[in-house]
């Protein structure tokens, strides 16, 4: 028995109802709006729903109704959000610097 992280479990369980068909998946109905509630639906692409850049399929409003054809609707590549802040120049380059001084020291054995 496998034993999956809580994100990767609700993506695992979303694809399973899915037929483990992916564009079903993105397009999923199961939000609250055109059908019942799915507890884990904004789990379903295995991260947080915040860490998600915001994108049109992603809104329960935005999703296709029922007499769409999912076959007719695109393919979407889900992009997560950058955390973190924007490194100036400078301090690329020192931590760059301070990476190959640690892999120089390394490869000379010392420690």
């Amino acid at each position: 028995m496998n034993v999956y992280p809580p994100l990767k479990a609700a993506r695992k369980t979303c694809l399973e109802c899915a037929g483990d068909n992916v564009k079903y998946l993105i397009y999923c109905p199961n939000d609250g709006v055109h059908s019942t509630r799915c507890h884990i639906w904004p789990y379903r692409f295995g991260c947080r729903p915040q860490t998600i850049a915001d994108q049109k399929f992603v809104t329960p409003g935005a999703l296709p109704g029922p007499e769409v054809n999912l076959d007719d609707l695109p393919m979407v590549k889900v992009a997560r959000r950058r955390s973190g802040r924007k490194l100036t120049p400078e301090e690329r380059q020192r931590h760059v610097d301070q990476l190959r001084r640690g892999r120089e020291k390394q490869a000379a054995g010392v420690s």
